[in-house]
């Protein structure tokens, strides 16, 4: 089972709207994590903003192109952010850019094995491939291009090996970081063979990133019906996916307004995920722990806060319990929860459980950031910049540090606009803790 994360932070939500001192934050559904391990250590990013990362079996030089380009795209998008108008936006999405870097990390090399993997297993024996191949292996993706278009040429007359060559396109386009180049050959293989559920789901998650929702919803229904087919042989192998292709259909028809089709998604893929965990925990509980933070975020969203911290709650145990064996993997994904658990009782008005959540969170970040600054530090600035800025240690100003963006308080709206006021210079350097 192949899981994707997200290659790019989305910039859409980031502008602040007329109403953002009005309501608690509200948490963003993005590619569910279901990884067991990572393929990557966690990012080292320096005063510069050069990323330094390593991965199990990548080429120096492949390596050296990942680095590149993670911190030109952290330099980028950073500069982005900080600009915003709305510093406490600003450093929230500094935070989840930080956590992204890895999971793009791990995406890539994932991506990289499988690619090196399929040409170095192909029965293409000509001098073409193999040149390909090892271009692939030395990061060089510029120069492997044009030799698998060539490829890909002589080979439309068989229609297999055709969509698989459009397929390794579509990958090297994702390896230089190019989505939208990509897009287009993941399309051919898709019509190619429909029928393999490795080339629509590829195929959706493009178009997914390029917005282009009904082609996205094509391939996921395509791969979706593949793997119902598959499971209904091989139900071990295959259920999984069926589970998560339901949890991509239900993020998009959440996206797209159908609320009566992503609740039902979701509810499959959790039902999927429950009997699939009683039946081997170790291999599915942290799937289940994600379907349920997909629906909390859901019914957080709809008005509906008692499901909502219902399977919040769930959701919290489970990563609790993973996080105990392997705190590495798994910590991070507990302080999200107690995230979205704080600023869901901040909303109904429950204030001394928010701090707590609030508060767990903080410690957890704080762990995470002894043992690597780089990545975790601009988290636990989140909290204390705007504790310090309130000047308060109780619960309303434990809060107002997380969330202050949307809080309608005076002490937190004079945070912000506290800190709006700093230079930029000393902005940027605050907010990657270089100070």
């Amino acid at each position: 089972m192949r899981v994707w994360g997200a290659w790019v932070v989305t910039m859409a939500g980031l502008v602040p709207g007329p109403n953002a001192w009005a309501a608690p934050p509200s948490p963003q559904i993005g590619s569910i994590d279901q990884h067991s391990e990572g393929e990557c250590s966690p990012p080292i990013v320096d005063n510069q903003g050069q990323v330094t990362i390593s991965c199990e079996a990548v080429d120096k030089k492949a390596l050296r192109y990942l680095e590149n380009q993670l911190s030109e795209q952290f330099r980028r998008l950073s500069e982005q952010v900080h600009s915003l108008d709305d510093s406490s936006r600003t450093i929230r999405n500094l935070n989840d850019l930080n956590e992204n870097l890895r999971q793009q990390a791990d995406d890539w090399a994932r991506r990289f094995h499988e690619l090196s993997a399929r040409l170095a297993a192909s029965q293409d024996d000509s001098l073409q491939a193999k040149q390909a191949h090892e271009l692939i292996q030395q990061g060089e993706f510029d120069k492997a291009e044009p030799i698998l278009r060539t490829l890909a040429a002589k080979e439309e007359d068989d229609v297999t090996r055709a969509a698989a060559t459009q397929h390794d396109l579509g990958e090297v386009a994702m390896l230089r970081f190019d989505p939208g180049a990509g897009l287009p050959h993941y399309e051919k293989a898709f019509r190619y063979r429909p029928d393999n559920p490795h080339y629509a789901d590829d195929y959706a998650r493009a178009a997914d990133r390029e917005r282009r929702y009904a082609e996205a919803e094509m391939g996921w229904d395509a791969a979706l019906q593949s793997y119902r087919e598959l499971a209904g042989s091989d139900p071990d192998a295959y259920r999984p996916d069926v589970a998560d292709m339901l949890n991509y259909l239900g993020n998009l028809y959440r996206n797209t307004g159908r609320l009566e089709k992503a609740e039902k998604a979701y509810n499959e893929a959790l039902a999927i995920r429950r009997d699939l965990a009683a039946r081997n925990p170790t291999a599915h509980r942290r799937g289940m722990a994600a379907t349920l933070n997909n629906l909390g975020i859901f019914y957080s969203n709809t008005g509906r806060p008692s499901e909502a911290e219902k399977v919040y709650n769930e959701a919290l145990a489970i990563r609790r319990d993973l996080a105990a064996q392997d705190p590495r993997t798994h910590q991070p994904n507990v302080a999200a929860t107690l995230d979205n658990l704080g600023r869901l009782y901040w909303s109904i008005g429950r204030l001394g459980e928010a701090e707590n959540a609030y508060s767990e969170a903080l410690g957890i970040r704080r762990e995470l950031a002894a043992r690597n600054p780089g990545a975790y530090r601009p988290d636990v600035g989140t909290a204390l910049s705007r504790q310090r800025a309130c000047g308060k240690n109780g619960a309303l100003g434990l809060i107002r540090s997380h969330a202050a963006a949307t809080a309608s308080n005076h002490c937190a709206a004079a945070s912000a606009l506290k800190i709006r006021n700093v230079d930029r210079e000393t902005r940027w350097r605050w907010r990657l803790k270089v100070l």
